[in-house]
C-alpha cells in the first residue's frame, strides 16, 4: 500500500488544514455540529487533492524522470502503472463526491468551490502550468479555495483582512516553491518549462514582498478581527510576533537547500513546528479559554 499512499500524496494532507481555518478563527470550534461537518469537509478535500496530484503525476511522468527528487514518484519510477493510477484517482473522486452528496447536498457553494478547484488544476496540468505567473496564481488559489470551502461549510463569511492574509501567504508559499525549483534546477525547462521564463531575482523579490504583506494583513486582521464575535483585539495583537517568527523561520529554511515544498519545509523543521504549535496554543487560549 505504501506506493499507493505515496501516489495519493497523503503526506501532503497537512495543506488541507486551510479548510479548518474558518471554524477555528470564527469562534465555532465548540459547536460540535459544525465541527463534524468541517471534518467531513477536510476529508472531502483530502480525497479531491489526491485526485489532482495523481492526474498531475500521470501528465508529468516523463519530465519527473529528469528531476532529482520527483523521479522517485510511483508513476515516474514505474512502481505504479498509469492504468492503476487512473483507477485510484477514480475511486478517490467517487468518495469525494459521495461526501459532498451526503453532507453538503443543500450547499451549492461547496460544490462550486470543489468544482473550481478540480477544473483549475486539470487546466493547470494540461496547459496552464507552462504560463508564467498564471502557474503561481493557480498554485496559490488552491489554498484560498480551501479556506472559502471551509467557510461555506459552516456558513460564515471570511473577513476581508483574513482573506488578504491567506492570499498573501498562499502566494508567498507558491513563489517560494518556484524560487527553489529554479535555484535547484540543473537544466531550466527540463523538469518545468515555465522556469526558463522566470528569473531567480524576480521570484526572490516577489516571495519576500508577499511575506511582508502577509504579516501586514494579519496585523490589520488582528486589529479589525470582524470574523471573531468577541472583542479580543488587544490579546490578538500579541499573536503577531508568532507570525513574524514563523515567516522568518520559514524563509530561513527556504534559503537552505530545500526544494521549497511547504509541507516538506514545515515537517522537517522541529523549531518551525514548535513556533507554529505555540501560535496555535496561544490563539486557542485567547479565543476559547481566557
Amino acid at each position: 500500500m505504501r506506493k499507493y499512499l505515496r501516489l495519493a500524496r497523503v503526506y501532503q494532507y497537512p495543506k488541507n488544514v486551510f479548510v479548518l481555518f474558518p471554524i477555528f478563527f470564527s469562534g465555532f470550534l465548540t459547536d460540535w455540529s459544525k465541527v463534524i461537518k468541517i471534518i467531513w469537509g477536510f476529508l472531502c478535500f483530502c480525497f479531491l487533492s489526491s485526485v489532482v496530484y495523481i492526474l498531475n503525476d500521470i501528465k508529468d511522468a516523463e519530465s519527473d524522470r529528469n528531476h532529482p527528487v520527483k523521479k522517485n514518484r510511483p508513476i515516474a519510477n514505474g512502481s505504479v502503472s498509469t492504468a492503476k493510477a487512473y483507477i485510484l484517482a477514480g475511486i478517490l473522486l467517487f468518495f469525494s463526491i459521495l461526501i459532498e452528496l451526503i453532507f453538503f447536498s443543500d450547499n451549492l457553494l461547496t460544490l462550486v468551490f470543489t468544482g473550481t478547484y478540480l477544473l483549475l488544476n486539470i487546466l493547470y496540468s494540461v496547459k496552464l502550468k507552462n504560463i508564467p505567473i498564471i502557474d503561481i496564481l493557480i498554485l496559490a488559489s488552491g489554498f484560498v479555495i480551501r479556506v472559502l470551502f471551509g467557510a461555506a461549510i459552516i456558513g460564515v463569511e471570511v473577513s476581508t483582512w483574513l482573506y488578504l492574509t491567506v492570499l498573501s501567504i498562499s502566494l508567498f508559499l507558491a513563489l517560494g516553491k518556484r524560487r527553489n525549483e529554479y535555484k535547484n534546477s540543473t537544466s531550466l525547462g527540463s523538469t518545468r518549462k515555465c522556469l526558463k521564463k522566470y528569473s531567480y531575482e524576480y521570484l526572490d523579490k516577489m516571495m519576500y514582498m508577499f511575506a511582508a504583506l502577509a504579516i501586514v494583513f494579519y496585523s490589520l486582521w488582528c486589529i479589525n478581527n470582524t470574523i471573531i464575535i468577541q472583542n479580543i483585539s488587544t490579546e490578538m495583537m500579541w499573536s503577531i510576533p508568532f507570525v513574524i517568527a514563523i515567516v522568518m523561520r520559514y524563509c530561513f529554511d527556504i534559503e537552505s537547500d530545500s526544494h521549497g515544498d511547504p509541507t516538506d519545509v514545515i515537517i522537517n523543521d522541529k523549531v518551525l513546528l514548535g513556533i507554529c504549535a505555540s501560535f496555535v496554543i496561544y490563539i486557542t487560549s485567547v479565543m476559547y479559554i481566557l
